[in-house]
């Protein structure tokens, strides 16, 4: 169990987030994202560790390690059941079982990324959850988020406080007015019996350097 406790993260800890894992745990789900991770990966060859937030079973730190064997990669998961997955399926991932609220890293991971996690922080919680991301990583911060032009709250399989659209270029800037976008796009790849998260974004800290 985490330290920290919300609403939402005792979903995610429950049998809410158990039945999470078990409709997103095909392979395919996560081998269709490989194009944009290696592109992503070209095009910043500085990023050699990455921290994930919000892993899942790790489908995404698979697919970075099919691509770069050498990355140091890290992640933290709030459901038990999950990251057990990735301790027993991937040893080449350091998995700590916490949320992002009971993280206290600086400047200790080259990129620090989310991929369907911030919609499921409430809006009160929600510049902690950036500032802990952002205090996390060296250099990058990739957000691959549900997106609305302004803040909704949307009912998720019977609960109306457990999923979040916004416009997190706007939630990022406003938070840290110097991070500066450097990329951004529409779904990372071609959804697959479910849809994928509908943009992304890639920032940097400021006064960083490849």
């Amino acid at each position: 169990m985490t330290k920290r406790s919300t609403k939402q993260l005792r979903y995610w800890e429950g049998e809410f987030g158990n039945a999470y894992l078990q409709r997103n745990s095909d392979p395919k789900l996560f081998a269709k994202r490989k194009p944009f991770f290696k592109k992503l990966l070209d095009s910043h060859p500085d990023i050699l560790s990455v921290l994930e937030v919000g892993s899942n079973i790790g489908g995404n730190l698979n697919v970075l390690h099919s691509i770069n064997p050498q990355l140091n990669l890290t992640a933290i998961e709030p459901n038990a059941k999950a990251a057990a997955v990735v301790k027993r399926t991937l040893p080449e991932v350091t998995i700590y079982h916490q949320s992002i609220f009971d993280c206290d890293w600086h400047n200790a991971f080259d990129l620090v990324f989310t991929c369907g996690v911030l919609i499921h922080i409430a809006n009160q919680d929600l510049k902690e959850t950036l500032s802990k991301i952002y205090n996390a990583s060296k250099k990058y911060i990739l957000t691959i988020e549900y997106y609305s032009p302004r803040r909704e709250q949307i009912i998720y399989r019977g609960l109306s406080d457990a999923l979040f659209k916004r416009p997190y270029n706007k939630e990022w800037q406003t938070v840290f007015p110097k991070l500066q976008l450097i990329e951004s796009g529409k779904r990372i790849a071609k959804p697959i019996g479910q849809d994928e998260p509908g943009r992304w974004w890639l920032f940097k800290k400021p006064n960083t350097k490849k």
